[in-house]
């Protein structure tokens, strides 16, 4: 069998093995939606929350708070040092100081996101 096969055999395989297991979840999922009082249910409302509380704090803002924090410390390692090394020192501090502010940040946008997300979905 040549590698193009089997690399292709591989792949269905693995298709359709995923598909074996995630098939009895949706269903599962889909028939408790609602409970007995025909309003969403609470499983159904925190998976809704975790998406859209997800999709609203994205962790990009992490990298970006890291990248500017590391480029600020930097610039004040090298006035304060004066040396190139200094530099380096200053990136590192600001990089982890930046990373640390925005990730709390973006902890609490996921918090905050949820909350409501869950709300709305159970008053619906």
């Amino acid at each position: 069998m040549t590698l193009p096969r089997k690399l292709t055999s591989i792949a269905l395989s693995a298709a359709l093995a995923l598909a074996a297991i995630s098939a009895p979840a949706l269903s599962h999922k889909a028939k408790h939606r609602y409970d007995q009082s025909g309003r969403y249910s609470q499983t159904y409302c925190e998976n809704y929350a975790k998406r859209v509380a997800k999709k609203e704090s994205q962790p990009v803002g992490v990298l970006a708070g890291t990248a500017v924090g590391a480029g600020f410390g930097f610039i004040l390692g090298r006035i304060i040092g004066g040396n190139s090394r200094s530099g380096a020192v200053g990136a590192v501090a600001g990089g982890v100081g930046g990373m640390a502010v925005t990730g709390i940040a973006t902890s609490k946008k996921y918090q905050k996101t949820y909350r409501r997300a869950y709300a709305y979905c159970r008053s619906r």
